[in-house]
């Protein structure tokens, strides 16, 4: 009787597993949870979202050598939205010496990182990083000449612009 139970334990595990291997896909199927794959930044928002921040027009595709991204415009900064896989918290927790503003907040469900690299510091340019997975997408101000001539102003900007966003990601 008892070799009947094993023998049907068996047979009920082999089918699990059956199951789940005839469901997995392969591992270049698999994405990681909230996976930055198929992640548009030029999608990411649109025209009228972008219109309180006085940014007109679609944005450009352009790659910030960092992975591909959007280029957006407005009459005193550039707007950078970029999708930047494997640069993740551990990433630029890493790199702390080459960054000269780190901070860590929390945005919603994500970790967002003020970034301004230490080259950078006192250009009016900053990053807001939104960690989603494996990767970050990244929001950066470059204001111009003439226009404002600080650090905070960018990245308040960045943040501002980065809250909507970030209740669009995975």
């Amino acid at each position: 009787m008892q070799w009947i139970r094993i023998t049907a334990a068996a047979a009920v595990l082999a089918a699990v597993a059956a199951v789940f291997t005839s469901c997995a896909g392969t591992s270049e199927d698999f994405q990681p949870p909230g996976s930055l794959a198929g992640v548009d930044p030029c999608l990411v928002m649109s025209e009228a979202d972008l219109l309180p921040y006085g940014v007109v027009g679609p944005g450009q595709p352009a790659d910030d050598g960092a992975g591909p991204g959007c280029r957006f415009a407005h009459p005193e900064y550039e707007l950078t939205i970029a999708v930047h896989e494997g640069r993740n918290l551990e990433y630029w927790q890493d790199r702390r010496e080459e960054v000269g503003l780190f901070q860590e907040n929390g945005l919603g469900k994500h970790k967002a990182l003020k970034l301004i690299m230490a080259d950078q510091i006192g250009r009016s340019r900053c990053n807001q990083a939104l960690v989603v997975g494996s990767g970050s997408l990244n929001v950066r101000v470059d204001y111009h000449p003439g226009t404002k001539s600080d650090d905070y102003s960018a990245c308040k900007t960045a943040w501002d612009i980065a809250v909507p966003i970030e209740g669009r990601l995975p």
